[in-house]
Protein backbone atom coordinates (compact mmCIF):
# COMPACT_ATOMS: atom_id res chain seq x y z
CA UNK A 1 0.00 0.00 0.00
CA UNK A 2 1.38 3.30 -0.85
CA UNK A 3 1.03 6.42 1.93
CA UNK A 4 -1.16 9.36 0.72
CA UNK A 5 -0.60 12.57 2.65
CA UNK A 6 -3.50 11.74 5.10
CA UNK A 7 -2.31 8.01 6.24
CA UNK A 8 1.96 9.69 6.59
CA UNK A 9 2.85 9.72 10.31
CA UNK A 10 5.56 11.71 11.69
CA UNK A 11 6.98 11.07 15.14
CA UNK A 12 7.49 14.41 15.59
CA UNK A 13 7.69 17.99 14.95
CA UNK A 14 11.00 19.26 14.92
CA UNK A 15 11.15 23.03 13.70
CA UNK A 16 8.76 25.53 12.58
CA UNK A 17 9.53 28.91 10.49
CA UNK A 18 7.37 31.66 10.01
CA UNK A 19 8.58 34.46 7.39
CA UNK A 20 7.50 37.78 9.05
CA UNK A 21 7.20 39.70 5.78
CA UNK A 22 5.09 36.87 4.23
CA UNK A 23 2.46 37.14 7.24
CA UNK A 24 -0.70 39.19 7.47
CA UNK A 25 -3.76 39.71 9.93
CA UNK A 26 -4.17 38.53 13.57
CA UNK A 27 -3.51 41.78 14.82
CA UNK A 28 -5.67 43.81 16.88
CA UNK A 29 -7.98 46.26 14.70
CA UNK A 30 -7.26 49.51 16.30
CA UNK A 31 -9.33 50.35 19.10
CA UNK A 32 -11.84 47.56 18.14
CA UNK A 33 -10.10 44.70 19.66
CA UNK A 34 -11.30 42.39 17.51
CA UNK A 35 -8.73 39.99 15.31
CA UNK A 36 -8.65 38.23 11.69
CA UNK A 37 -7.64 34.82 11.37
CA UNK A 38 -3.68 35.29 10.44
CA UNK A 39 -2.46 33.98 6.73
CA UNK A 40 0.97 33.20 4.75
CA UNK A 41 3.12 30.79 4.85
CA UNK A 42 4.44 28.56 7.81
CA UNK A 43 7.48 26.06 6.88
CA UNK A 44 7.28 22.69 9.30
CA UNK A 45 10.06 20.20 9.77
CA UNK A 46 8.69 16.71 10.93
CA UNK A 47 10.46 13.27 11.61
CA UNK A 48 9.13 10.15 9.69
CA UNK A 49 7.18 7.51 12.28
CA UNK A 50 9.05 4.16 11.71
CA UNK A 51 6.79 2.04 9.12
CA UNK A 52 6.19 4.40 7.10
CA UNK A 53 6.84 3.58 2.87
CA UNK A 54 7.42 6.84 2.13
CA UNK A 55 11.01 7.30 3.68
CA UNK A 56 13.38 5.38 6.16
CA UNK A 57 12.19 5.77 9.92
CA UNK A 58 13.43 9.29 10.89
CA UNK A 59 13.75 10.69 7.44
CA UNK A 60 13.50 14.38 7.46
CA UNK A 61 10.19 16.21 5.83
CA UNK A 62 9.77 19.51 5.00
CA UNK A 63 6.10 21.24 4.45
CA UNK A 64 5.37 24.00 2.97
CA UNK A 65 2.03 25.31 5.23
CA UNK A 66 -0.44 27.87 3.75
CA UNK A 67 -2.56 29.39 6.49
CA UNK A 68 -5.77 31.45 6.26
CA UNK A 69 -9.04 30.46 6.98
CA UNK A 70 -8.43 27.32 5.45
CA UNK A 71 -5.47 26.12 5.84
CA UNK A 72 -3.42 23.30 4.01
CA UNK A 73 -0.38 22.04 3.09
CA UNK A 74 0.89 22.91 -0.15
CA UNK A 75 4.17 20.99 -0.94
CA UNK A 76 5.95 18.16 1.20
CA UNK A 77 9.28 16.79 0.42
CA UNK A 78 11.13 14.24 2.11
CA UNK A 79 14.34 17.04 2.72
CA UNK A 80 17.04 14.83 4.21
CA UNK A 81 18.00 11.44 4.82
CA UNK A 82 17.99 12.26 9.13
CA UNK A 83 16.03 14.49 11.14
CA UNK A 84 15.91 18.24 10.44
CA UNK A 85 17.60 20.14 13.07
CA UNK A 86 16.92 23.71 12.11
CA UNK A 87 15.61 25.61 9.57
CA UNK A 88 16.31 29.39 8.93
CA UNK A 89 15.68 32.12 5.79
CA UNK A 90 19.47 33.57 4.08
CA UNK A 91 19.89 36.12 4.02
CA UNK A 92 16.66 37.84 4.13
CA UNK A 93 13.16 37.00 5.17
CA UNK A 94 11.73 36.35 2.09
CA UNK A 95 14.00 33.28 1.52
CA UNK A 96 15.41 31.66 0.19
CA UNK A 97 14.78 28.35 2.86
CA UNK A 98 17.50 26.90 4.65
CA UNK A 99 17.36 23.24 6.19
CA UNK A 100 20.49 21.82 8.39
CA UNK A 101 20.32 18.24 9.76
CA UNK A 102 21.72 16.17 12.36
CA UNK A 103 24.96 14.85 10.48
CA UNK A 104 25.22 18.94 9.29
CA UNK A 105 24.17 18.60 5.94
CA UNK A 106 22.58 21.72 4.97
CA UNK A 107 19.72 21.99 1.79
CA UNK A 108 18.81 25.30 0.33
CA UNK A 109 15.31 25.60 -0.54
CA UNK A 110 13.89 27.49 -3.40
CA UNK A 111 9.73 27.95 -2.74
CA UNK A 112 8.26 28.86 -5.89
CA UNK A 113 6.37 27.12 -7.32
CA UNK A 114 7.04 24.48 -5.05
CA UNK A 115 9.74 23.28 -2.92
CA UNK A 116 12.78 22.49 -4.74
CA UNK A 117 16.52 21.65 -3.27
CA UNK A 118 18.66 24.17 -5.15
CA UNK A 119 21.82 23.45 -3.45
CA UNK A 120 23.36 21.49 -0.89
CA UNK A 121 26.50 22.04 1.68
CA UNK A 122 28.20 19.68 3.82
CA UNK A 123 30.13 20.51 6.56
CA UNK A 124 33.60 18.75 6.74
CA UNK A 125 33.93 16.08 9.93
CA UNK A 126 35.85 17.70 12.48
CA UNK A 127 35.27 21.07 11.50
CA UNK A 128 35.47 23.69 14.16
CA UNK A 129 34.18 27.58 14.68
CA UNK A 130 37.06 29.72 14.69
Amino acid sequence: EKDTASSIQFSRLSALKRPVSRWSGGQAASGRGTTSTPRGLLFVAATMSKGQSAAGENAGVLMEWSIGSTSCCQSAVIAHDVPIASIAYGPCDNGPLITCDVTGLCRIWDCSPRLWCSQQIEASPGAQNS
